[in-house]
C-alpha cells in the first residue's frame, strides 16, 4: 500500500477562537462563539442562561434546563458557535456596557475561569472587553 495520511499535522483544522459572546441589542441575538462552546463543552439543545450579580456587579452566562434552548447559528463564518435569542437579556446589558451603543452589535470575552457556586458553573461575561461589531448587518425580509 502506499498511503497519504491527513491528520492533525498536515491538514487545516477549525481554530478555536478566544471564548466571546456577540449580541445584537437590535433583535436580542446571542451567539457564543466555537471557543466558548469548547470551553463550557456546549451542545446543540443545551439550555443557558444569563445572570447579573447584584452584589460583584458581574455578568454571567451559566447552564440550567430553565434556560433559552441553543441552537446552530445562521450565516455565522465560525463553524460551531451557537445561539439564541434573549431581547430581555441584551436590554439589561445596555446599560452596563463600557461605551456608547452606536451600532446594533458588539462583542465581549468570556472567563475561562469558571465561578462555582452550589455545584453550578458559571462562566463570567468580561464587559470591560466590549468592543462594536465593524460587520454589516443582512436585513432580513
Amino acid at each position: 500500500m502506499k498511503l497519504k495520511v491527513f491528520n492533525v499535522a498536515n491538514s487545516r483544522t477549525m481554530k478555536l477562537r478566544k471564548p466571546s459572546l456577540t449580541m445584537n441589542f437590535k433583535n436580542g441575538l446571542i451567539t457564543i462563539n466555537n471557543g466558548a462552546v469548547a470551553l463550557i463543552q456546549l451542545k446543540l439543545g443545551d439550555k443557558m442562561c444569563v445572570a447579573w450579580d447584584e452584589e460583584d456587579k458581574e455578568w454571567y452566562l451559566y447552564k440550567d434546563d430553565t434556560g433559552f434552548p441553543l441552537r446552530k447559528s445562521n450565516g455565522s463564518k465560525e463553524t460551531y458557535s451557537l445561539s439564541f435569542n434573549a431581547m430581555r437579556i441584551t436590554d439589561a446589558m445596555k446599560e452596563h456596557l463600557p461605551v456608547e451603543l452606536v451600532k446594533p452589535t458588539g462583542s465581549m470575552q468570556l472567563s475561562k475561569h469558571v465561578v462555582n457556586d452550589n455545584g453550578k458553573e458559571y462562566w463570567p461575561i468580561l464587559l470591560p472587553s466590549f468592543k462594536l461589531s465593524n460587520r454589516k448587518l443582512c436585513n432580513a425580509s
